[in-house]
């Protein structure tokens, strides 16, 4: 059975897009165009040929469609104007860009953004909001224009203004984007809720997705015992980091498109996991074993364990989804790590007697050291222990030329963490069993949220 308790984790009390456990799959059932008023809406779902919906972090929601128009005759009728209203799953969108194509079939190629968002974008001319916090602006905007809000508290400083003159054109948009950009926070909207917070802040609201990589497909769950399909199945996966310590960890998945793939938003946190199994006897775990074998490697088997995926340990902040209406086409998400992993910052350094913090910590879990010697402190004993793990991998490595007879002194020192040490810890497994948490409960954006830290 699919067991989606499982796969999210979320921030059970906090306002939040709804992310739910028996949502339905989303379909192209309609597609209004028009003015607000009822009467003056067009139903042209018979019309669109494709469609696709984009939630970022960086710009505007919008979707794309495409329209099959004989002789332009829509088209001709006005109605894609720009600014026209578009109805899409419940939400209003605006037209925003259009391209008509003559060819074999006459088509219009159509891009509508978030409505209440464009017409943020459109409130230009001064104003003053007198002194308030950027979080209160951000709360005061969300409301007028009918959107949830999920701000994080800022301080006030000075009177907060909107200019026009022949030098700036800002618009509420353009002022809001500058504020976040001067906190450090994320600016943006998504399924109707407009968000301005770190990106600490935001996934630790919202929770996170993880995603297992390769895919489980009726496979036993370590944590449950039962069997699971993940939910956030991957199609493929790409997973990217560099040396230089400004430049965060990314990713970019496909996965197959489902109720809760459709329902996945940037904001959301995204942990990549992987299942270990762990033997009695190591070194016969690591052999080729054949089916002659396979009894005698159950009896081996100890127990199963969920755990970050190697070397990409990170918290990855999802900034872009993107999926299509077409039947079998892939959710797109993309994300990029919300702080350098502790992985990439201890292995750059070397460690040796009197150094101290987290990194010290994680070699002495690698090392073997009791949970009472785990101290964040390079002592006497944190130099022994390193001295025999370094033993123990050179005697493992001697049949090898770089560590062959006394070889090894070129590379490392006895009782020092450098970067061979390193890539010796990080071939370490130090797994714990995860617990899932509760599903995510949300309130729709159209009811009245009170702001986290505004005031009324």
């Amino acid at each position: 059975m699919t067991d989606l308790s499982n796969q999210i984790f979320p921030y059970p009390t906090a306002p939040t897009p709804t992310l739910t456990e028996d949502a339905a799959l989303l379909t192209l059932d309609s597609l209004k165009i028009g003015e607000l008023e009822d009467y003056q809406q067009i139903e042209i779902v018979n019309s669109i040929t494709s469609l696709s919906v984009t939630l970022r972090a960086e710009g505007v929601s919008q979707i794309s469609f495409s329209v099959y128009d004989p002789e332009f005759r829509m088209h001709d009728n006005n109605y894609f104007l720009m600014q026209r209203i578009v109805e899409f799953n419940g939400m209003l969108y605006e037209i925003a860009n259009v391209k008509i194509s003559h060819n074999q079939k006459d088509t219009v190629a159509i891009i509508a953004r978030n409505y209440k968002m464009q017409r943020i974008r459109r409130a230009k001319g001064n104003h003053s909001w007198g002194a308030i916090s950027p979080t209160a602006l951000a709360r005061i905007t969300a409301r007028k224009y009918g959107l949830g809000f999920v701000g994080e508290p800022s301080p006030v400083k000075g009177t907060l203004v909107r200019t026009q003159n022949k030098d700036n054109d800002e618009s509420t948009y353009d002022v809001l984007k500058r504020l976040a950009r001067d906190l450090e926070f994320k600016f943006f909207e998504a399924k109707d809720f407009l968000f301005f917070a770190s990106e600490d802040y935001i996934v630790d609201i919202q929770g996170q997705v993880r995603i297992f990589v390769p895919g489980r497909d009726a496979e036993i769950d370590p944590v449950t015992g039962g069997y699971v399909t993940d939910v956030l199945f991957p199609l493929n996966v790409n997973l990217s980091k560099d040396e230089d310590r400004d430049k965060p960890s990314t990713f970019q998945a496909n996965v197959h498109t489902n109720a809760t793939s459709q329902q996945l938003y940037p904001g959301l946190g995204c942990q990549f996991k992987k299942i270990v199994k762990r033997f009695e006897d190591v070194e016969k775990s690591n052999d080729y074993i054949s089916e002659d074998d396979q009894t005698e490697t159950e009896n081996l088997l100890k127990t199963e364990y969920e755990e970050p995926f190697p070397n990409f340990q990170d918290l990855f902040f999802i900034d872009q989804v993107s999926y299509q209406m077409t039947p079998n086409q892939p959710t797109s998400i993309s994300g990029t790590a919300i702080k350098p992993t502790a992985d990439m910052l201890c292995t750059l350094q070397d460690f040796k007697q009197g150094d101290k913090g987290v990194c010290v910590k994680r070699i002495q879990h690698a090392v073997g050291m009791d949970d009472a010697a785990i101290t964040g402190r390079y002592d006497a004993a944190t130099k022994e222990a390193v001295k025999v793990f370094q033993q123990a991998n050179i005697l493992n490595y001697s049949d090898t030329p770089q560590f062959s007879g006394d070889n090894w002194k070129q590379y490392l020192t006895l009782g020092e963490v450098g970067k061979v040490t390193w890539e010796w810890i990080k071939a370490v497994n130090m797994s714990e069993i995860t617990v899932p948490v509760p599903i995510l409960r949300g309130i729709d954006a159209d009811d009245e949220i009170s702001a986290r830290g505004a005031p009324e």
